[in-house]
């Protein structure tokens, strides 16, 4: 799947889009919010539309708390079981992690859901995005920063895979899968030169 840049898209959305963009400087961020969700629900492959979303549910939902990065008991079971169970249709699962994600940028589950979908519809820059997410709410989790490296290797950019799994071999000499990675870097960046 071809991940759709602004540029790409009709002239309609984009005069949508400059209005977010102008709800966002004037500070009225539930607007542009609203107006977003709504695009990146209609054009789901541009990634472009779904930075900006996110930056504005940020701006409206303020610092993230222990709560919003952890589930809890409080935390539904049913919410918890949806987000998990994988999507027969890639796109529908696209939808439902942003439905999730409009109720709390930080869901690191949420997260997960859209980079998984996104990596089945082959959309590497929105898998690397979603892994980005992920690692900047949960920075020291090993697992994260692996599937972040992986997303980066996924997506042709060697340096930064490499750079993501040499953090995580200094923190764990012993990981295989990270010995793995930087191997796997290595050997294409070779191949490249």
């Amino acid at each position: 799947m071809i991940e759709i840049p602004l540029t790409a898209l009709a002239p309609s959305t984009q005069i949508e889009v400059s209005e977010a963009r102008e709800a966002l400087a004037s500070k009225e961020i539930r607007f542009a919010v609203s107006l977003l969700s709504q695009l990146v629900m209609e054009v789901p492959t541009c990634l472009e539309l779904r930075q900006l979303l996110r930056r504005a549910q940020y701006s409206n939902y303020g610092a993230p708390s222990e709560l919003s990065l952890t589930p809890h008991q409080w935390w539904p079971a049913v919410a918890t079981r949806a987000l998990q169970r994988p999507s027969l249709n890639p796109y529908k699962g696209l939808t439902i992690a942003e439905r999730w994600l409009g109720r709390n940028p930080y869901n690191v589950m949420a997260h997960r859901r859209l980079a998984q979908n996104a990596y089945a519809l082959k959309m590497t820059k929105t898998v690397v995005f979603a892994n980005e997410c992920i690692n900047r709410h949960q920075p020291d989790i090993t697992a994260n920063q692996m599937d972040l490296a992986q997303a980066y290797l996924d997506a042709g950019d060697t340096q930064k895979a490499i750079a993501m799994a040499e953090k995580v071999l200094y923190q764990e000499p012993e990981n295989h899968r990270g010995i793995e990675l930087v191997q796997s870097c290595s050997l294409i960046a070779s191949l490249q030169d």
